[in-house]
């Protein structure tokens, strides 16, 4: 603890330091603003480019924008987790949670969505300004133990670049089917050096309508959003400062119903210099802050388990000039976290569901690529300390009885420190112009997660009694992946075949006992070799331009562990494409996604997931008036009324709460 301390103090005095070096840059004579000269950052790796996936900006006239899981849910290779309309988190090549970190602003979400699928992402997706998916050498600089891909959203708080001119956009939406609306407003210009942003989100829905016409219970929902930032520029440097306020109350559709009260504060600081020492062509210094709680209530919301997680982070990452024809950037990465949650429901007493556990991290990365004739080079190496230490302040509940008689005891709350090593490298040849093919190798390391190590109780979402070990060892990935692309032209796609070996997969493992109070299976986590085999293929015609495009795609993976049995909540295969129109002032498209049924369950799973048929339209219409444009648009979704379970969905909600059926939305954009 004294060593992260010292660290975090250390980087604060580089802190200060910076912003006094960026204030002598910004010491000119002239009180006027001048637009500052776009600068180019040699051997910076946060282009777009970089990004296996990438949307520059959401489009809330033709993209679902519930959720994060479900405006990703149609993307070549990502899935969702649909934990009814409210919670709902991506899945990339069959895995999640843990396995799949999500960023903000380069910074972890703070949140814990990746704890449980019923805990929502603490960000909505309507204002962000670009998405994008890290593979590979690229995603070493953020994580480790991501070799189905990294997220990182990025929402312009903190503006990179001066806003020349001011902008305002309007959003307005109403769903007919659960009378769900949407209001939301963003604004941001410059005042001298400074540039402003605002934005904020309201959104309000009620229990939706299933396929065969009943009410989903429990699938309500109330959203907020708010998020300001301020930017100064000066010649040489930018510093930022934002502040961001996430409120959702939503229901949770299982049999028995119940509700989850969140809210998060997070504050972030970003500073950057460019040019500051020979050699080094940028530097990023970032800090982030998030305070994260969570209440779960039973259906008359009388509070039940309270989830509370503190996190900071601190970032430092520099962008060299190239050497001997290598670019790339090092850094290093700290972050502390508290995350602990209580059982509410005893009588005269609470009990540690999962302890307080003080999570203290501290990485270091190197990420290079160059070009020899036409062959593309990336390679990266990060090495992680993760340490976990649960206190005693808070017991465990009473020794629970279970169906068997057999006492299963508590985790052993130990300190566990793992030390992570990850590595990769791609090479890809530039065979003609626009074509492209190559292949990456990757191993990466991940550390168990706080509640595969010391979770003890009920956990409702999977209608489990979920039981840690202490004892679990670090997750090592062994992943190669063929792929080829081409990306010029009328007619574009990709191939991607991969394969990735795990070993110690860590799972939950059903055990043949309930805990007899609450009827729940017990589920221990224990570790077992894995292997996922996936492949990714589309065809694109005219993605760009206006007049007809269309898109045909297909995706599957199958992930086994070492005995052949099957791991859970493994996707579909699913075949899928539109048609779309463009011209003028209006824009359509039709899509429709086969998703074939899920029949290789895992040894606990009970129910095949059947095929499904998603057919959703959109129609869009732009108009002016004077300095305002505006765009009026319809989407409608599950056209054919269809029943759709998704196999990556938990069966106690799959099975009970199918995907909303046919519903109709209209929107409003403006834009000033």
């Amino acid at each position: 603890m004294c060593f992260v301390k010292k660290i975090f103090v250390y980087f604060f005095r580089f802190w200060l330091f910076f912003l006094s070096a960026s204030a002598s840059y910004a010491q000119t004579p002239s009180s006027t603003f001048t637009e500052l000269e776009e600068i180019t950052v040699s051997g910076a790796t946060t282009k777009s480019e970089n990004a296996t996936f990438s949307i520059p900006n959401v489009n809330i006239s033709q993209q679902n924008t519930s959720n994060l899981g479900a405006l990703l849910n149609d993307e070549l290779g990502v899935g969702s987790t649909s934990f009814g309309n409210n919670a709902s988190r991506p899945v990339l090549r069959g895995m999640s949670g843990n396995r799949v970190p999500i960023l903000q602003n380069s910074m972890g979400t703070g949140d814990l969505s990746s704890l449980s699928n019923d805990h929502a992402v603490s960000v909505d997706p309507v204002f962000l300004q670009k998405i994008q998916i890290f593979r590979g050498s690229d995603a070493l600089r953020f994580g480790s133990g991501s070799n189905a891909g990294l997220i990182t959203i990025d929402n312009n708080r903190i503006a990179e670049s001066s806003i020349s001119n001011p902008y305002s956009e309007f959003q307005t939406q109403y769903n007919f089917q659960d009378k769900g609306y949407l209001t939301g407003l963003l604004t941001e210009g410059s005042v001298g050096r400074w540039s402003l942003h605002f934005d904020g989100i309201k959104k309000s829905s009620d229990d939706y309508v299933r396929p065969d016409g009943l009410t989903q219970n429990y699938s309500s929902a109330q959203l907020s959003d708010l998020g300001f930032g301020a930017t100064y520029h000066a010649d040489q440097s930018y510093t930022g400062i934002s502040y961001g306020e996430y409120r959702n109350d939503y229901g949770i559709p299982s049999v028995e119903g119940s509700y989850i009260d969140l809210i998060q504060k997070r504050l972030d600081l970003v500073h950057v210099i460019r040019h500051p020492v020979a050699g080094i062509s940028q530097l990023d210094l970032k800090y982030a802050y998030t305070n994260y709680q969570h209440t779960e209530q039973s259906i008359d919301h009388v509070p039940q388990t309270y989830f509370t997680n503190i996190v900071n982070q601190l970032r430092l990452e520099a962008f060299h000039e190239p050497i001997a024809d290598w670019s790339g950037s090092f850094g290093i990465q700290l972050s502390t976290g508290r995350l602990g949650a209580i059982d509410l429901t005893g009588v005269g007493a609470t009990a540690a569901i999962i302890p307080k556990t003080q999570s203290n991290n501290l990485a270091i990365f190197l990420v290079e690529n160059t070009s020899v004739a036409s062959i593309d080079i990336k390679t990266g190496l990060r090495f992680e300390r993760v340490s976990q230490n649960p206190d005693n302040d808070i017991p465990y509940a009473d020794t629970p009885l279970f169906s068997n008689l057999t006492t299963y005891n508590s985790p052993l709350r130990t300190s566990v420190q793992t030390h992570l090593y990850s590595a990769s490298s791609s090479a890809f040849w530039n065979y003609l112009e626009g074509y492209q093919t190559g292949v990456t190798l990757q191993m990466t390391q991940r550390a168990p997660a706080v509640d595969e190590l010391f979770s003890y109780g009920n956990h409702d979402a999977t209608a489990s009694y979920d039981i840690g070990n202490s004892a679990l060892t670090k997750e090592s990935a062994y992943q190669i992946e063929w792929g080829w692309k081409k990306t010029k032209g009328l007619w574009r796609g990709q191939l991607n075949l991969y394969q990735n070996k795990t070993k110690d997969y860590i799972y939950g493992q059903y055990l043949n006992a309930v805990d007899v109070s609450s009827n729940y299976p017990i589920r221990q986590f224990t570790q077992a070799n894995a292997s996922l085999t996936g492949f990714e293929s589309e065809l694109l015609f005219n993605p760009q331009g206006s007049g007809f495009s269309a898109r045909v795609f297909s995706d599957g993976v199958r992930g086994t562990f070492e005995d052949a049995s099957n791991l859970p909540l493994q996707p579909a295969m699913r075949l899928g494409g539109h048609i779309g129109f463009n011209q003028g002032l209006w824009s359509s498209k039709l899509s429709l996604i086969h998703g074939l049924g899920q029949t290789r369950l895992a040894t606990f799973e009970t129910y095949p997931t059947p095929s499904y048929n998603k057919l959703d339209i959109r129609l869009a219409r732009r108009f002016n008036l004077g300095s305002v444009d505006g765009n009026l648009y319809l989407m409608a979704n599950n056209l054919l009324n269809d029943t759709i379970r998704y196999s990556t969905t938990v069966e106690t909600i799959r099975m009970n709460a199918p995907s909303a059926g046919r519903n109709l939305m209209l929107g409003l954009s403006l834009f000033y």
